[in-house]
């Protein structure tokens, strides 16, 4: 996705956007769960119900993968609107993304010879890891599969979003996402243990509440939201504009937390994304969550051998930092690290991937 000089997002805009997704996941893992009972660390500020606070800030921030399909869909039928979509453009992303997950899938694995575990595991379970086939070394994987399938489906959604009517898109996306999220309640009790188990799940993380906000993402760059939105704001003062935005979002997420419904955070998510895109942020804001759009791939993938239980001491010297905001910035600053060196080596394989 190239820059551009419309009130429309542009590829930074997008990778800032991105910072804000892996920022939410990472508290998502870290803090969504009550004090003892899968919150890390100790809390600083209690409510009277005893529920940590950052509970809550945990429990909103899984709008992180949702967050990152409608970043995908936006880019995507941007990347549509100038030609990015062309087989050999699509196939060269599609490698890209595979070298560095395959570079992660090594580092661990090796990781896993040394100091013992469960992974690699078998040669048959370490080559489907390694082509994003399988998620056993760790369970939130899973978007590396989606994201592989949208990349080589992109063509496909572009011309289905410009070709179908707006009202039938809207149906089928709402449709498809009650029918697919109410089944999963059921499906799985019904074909465990089975062998069409793992198609099944592998289907489902294509469907549901991936599809709705890869399309909504999609919808939005069709339909140019941001200019529409932006060019009203102009009227206003930055600090008018800036305080209309924070009041909703604060009140939105504090009903939301009242009601307590996970599927309306899917509804949510969206919404976040223009949010977060319409807000005036200062430079370093900005700076900051590029920084970290820039590195959520490896902090991502990596993140869940330091703060789970896949390596034991790891997870240990996590916790020794005993306090939850000091284990959030160490998480990212270790995070950050690997994911520097990582990206200098998987830049290098990208140099040859471009030169096909």
């Amino acid at each position: 996705m190239k820059e551009n000089k419309t009130l429309e997002l542009s590829s930074n805009d997008i990778q800032i956007t991105k910072g804000l997704a892996i920022l939410t996941m990472l508290f998502l893992h870290l803090f969504c769960g009550v004090s003892g009972k899968g919150f890390m660390g100790t809390p600083i500020l209690l409510l009277p119900n005893g529920t940590p606070f950052l509970y809550y800030i945990g429990w909103l921030c899984a709008i992180c993968a949702p967050l990152f399909c409608v970043c995908n869909g936006y880019a995507h039928y941007k990347q549509g609107e100038i030609g990015g979509l062309a087989r050999k453009k699509v196939f060269k992303r599609y490698l890209k993304f595979m070298s560095c997950f395959a570079l992660s899938v090594l580092v661990v694995s090796v990781f896993g010879l040394i100091y013992g575990g469960a992974i690699p595991g078998s040669l048959s379970n370490f080559i489907l890891n390694l082509l994003a086939l399988d998620y056993t070394y760790t369970s939130i994987w899973w978007y590396a599969w989606f994201y592989v399938c949208y990349v080589m489906l992109s063509p496909v959604f572009f011309k289905w979003i410009n070709r179908v009517s707006l009202k039938w898109i809207l149906l089928f996306v709402l449709v498809q996402f009650f029918i697919v999220e109410g089944l999963h309640k059921k499906i799985p009790e019904m074909l465990a243990g089975s062998l069409y188990f793992k198609l099944y799940d592998h289907l489902y993380y294509l469907f549901g509440a991936r599809m709705l906000c890869y399309t909504a993402g999609m919808l939005l760059a069709k339909y140019s939201i941001f200019t529409i939105f932006k060019s009203k704001m102009m009227h206003n003062s930055v600090m008018t504009s800036n305080l209309g935005l924070i009041v909703s979002v604060i009140l939105a997420s504090f009903l939301l937390c009242i009601l307590k419904k996970g599927i309306l955070l899917i509804f949510f998510a969206p919404i976040v994304f223009v949010w977060f895109n319409l807000l005036y942020k200062c430079k370093w804001v900005n700076v900051s969550f590029e920084w970290l759009g820039k590195q959520s791939l490896y902090i991502w993938l990596l993140h869940p051998f330091i703060c789970y239980s896949t390596f034991p001491f790891l997870r240990n010297w996590l916790l020794s930092f005993k306090y939850s905001f000091l284990i959030i910035l160490v998480l990212i600053f270790s995070c950050s690290i690997i994911s520097v060196i990582l990206n200098s080596i998987s830049n290098l394989l990208i140099k040859q991937i471009q030169k096909i």
